[in-house]
């Protein structure tokens, strides 16, 4: 079952779900520009280490989670189904030490001066709190500004310090958003290109430039967006009859609520 929202889901800036979210966008948005990309170019997944995480966050790279049956819910006791039993090998022990955090962003390479075009960040919680994440984050923008390479940033998140590279003077009038995109391009220095985010709205599909003589290419965010909620099966994890993880605007409430109740997603 698809979101009941016609773009952002606002349920999944929870902590519980951003991450997994954030971790499948990436490689589905390089998959979808691999094939429109010149053949000079070719998209890769690049990752940054955050030195300090979050304290107390723990991020696993994978976790199985169970949902409830129908005799779960009815106090039942679920059917039993028949597995195979598999041998498992046994496994070499070590001492168990807490990594750093690691963020991933998507780089578009030229293959002929193997050099970084454009990199694609999807902005995180720990990019737009205060600490050495978001530090780290804007260190490694001004390196990429000054570097005449394209920064596109993807900001889908309510809350937060205000972080992409567009200065938040130029967006006032443009308020109220719930999240923005920023395309900056390294031949056009002086200027922004904004997308912005409103739950009321699908999401943008972007123009993600290359070098000045090649066509833009395209990353469909609604597209995107769908292909994660459906494979992860968020729908069956999301309580759509509680309130939003985060804090929206009375008007943007008294939307989301009546948007639910029409859906038969609310209480």
């Amino acid at each position: 079952m698809p979101s009941p929202f016609p773009g952002m889901d606002p349920y999944l800036e929870s902590p519980l779900y951003w991450q997994d979210l954030h971790e499948r966008f990436l490689p589905y948005a390089a998959e979808v520009l691999q094939p429109q990309l010149p053949n000079r170019y070719r998209a890769r997944i690049g990752e940054r280490v955050i030195l300090e995480a979050i304290e107390g966050a723990i991020i696993p790279d994978l976790t199985v989670v169970q949902w409830p049956t129908r005799g779960d819910a009815e106090g039942q006791t679920p059917s039993s189904s028949t597995c195979v039993a598999v041998e498992m090998d046994a496994p070499t022990i070590f001492s168990a030490f807490p990594d750093d955090l690691c963020e991933a962003f998507v780089e578009i390479i030229d293959r002929i001066g193997q050099r970084v075009i454009t990199v694609i960040e999807l902005l995180s919680p720990t990019n737009k709190t205060p600490g050495a994440g978001h530090d780290q984050y804007m260190q490694k923008q001004r390196e990429v500004l000054r570097s005449g390479t394209n920064l596109v940033e993807i900001d889908l998140l309510h809350g937060g310090a205000h972080t992409v590279a567009v200065p938040r003077a130029n967006l006032v009038r443009h308020a109220p958003f719930h999240g923005l995109v920023s395309v900056w391009r390294a031949a056009q220095p002086l200027q922004c290109e904004v997308y912005f985010v409103r739950l009321q709205d699908r999401l943008p599909r972007l123009r993600i430039p290359l070098l000045p003589e090649d066509h833009d290419v395209a990353l469909d965010l609604p597209a995107i967006f769908t292909r994660c909620y459906d494979a992860a099966r968020y729908d069956l994890d999301l309580d759509y009859t509680q309130p939003p993880p985060v804090e929206l605007a009375r008007a943007d409430l008294t939307w989301l609520e009546d948007w639910l109740r029409d859906k038969g997603r609310h209480a």
